[in-house]
């Protein structure tokens, strides 16, 4: 009977171990595959967000500059010419975009002749220390500054700026937006 019980046993263990170290190799041969697979997944997902994410900045930034165009162009042909007429545009842009909180149409003195929102406190400032009113019209060049806390919305903001005959066209950009953008892809993925 102890005979049998410690053939049993030697079996069990046997069996057991003839089990348990394929399994670990199996384990230490699968581990740096898996790992190296998850790797790969985790570098193409980042490369896919952040190129999306790309993206989606260089549209965000082309369409503000094209609103920008666009009242510059109407400015020219003379389509704005009165205050009502153009602060009624401007109001109306800002309505129907997501990404620009402002407009300011400075003139060659850099004085703000035209505010969207209205802001009778901005109307008459004097914009020339500003980088958004010299270097466009230095250079002739579309401006973009550096990110800022913005005192209106308190968000993250750019201000963008293109030349317009002697003066400039100004917009600020709220950055939300695109943080959201980015929040929901890295979300996604």
């Amino acid at each position: 009977m102890k005979r049998i019980k410690k053939l049993r046993d030697f079996i069990l263990i046997n069996n057991m171990l003839s089990i348990i170290i394929p399994l670990i190799l199996v384990g230490l041969l699968a581990t740096p595959i898996i790992y190296d697979y998850l790797r790969k997944d985790m570098d193409q997902k980042n490369t896919m967000i952040a190129a999306t994410i790309a993206q989606r900045m260089a549209d965000f930034m082309d369409d503000s500059f094209q609103e920008l165009e666009q009242i510059n162009d109407l400015l020219d042909d003379g389509t704005l010419k009165d205050e009502t007429t153009i602060q009624r545009y401007l109001n109306g842009m800002l309505e129907n975009s997501d990404s620009i909180e402002g407009f300011e149409i400075l003139d060659g003195q850099g004085i703000v002749k035209n505010t969207a929102p209205q802001n009778a406190n901005i109307l008459g400032a004097n914009r020339t220390g500003q980088p958004f009113f010299t270097e466009p019209k230095a250079t002739g060049k579309p401006f973009v500054s550096s990110s800022f806390i913005s005192q209106q919305t308190g968000q993250p903001t750019i201000t963008i700026a293109i030349p317009h005959g002697d003066g400039v066209l100004v917009a600020y950009l709220n950055l939300e937006e695109i943080s959201m953008l980015s929040g929901n892809h890295i979300r996604t993925f």
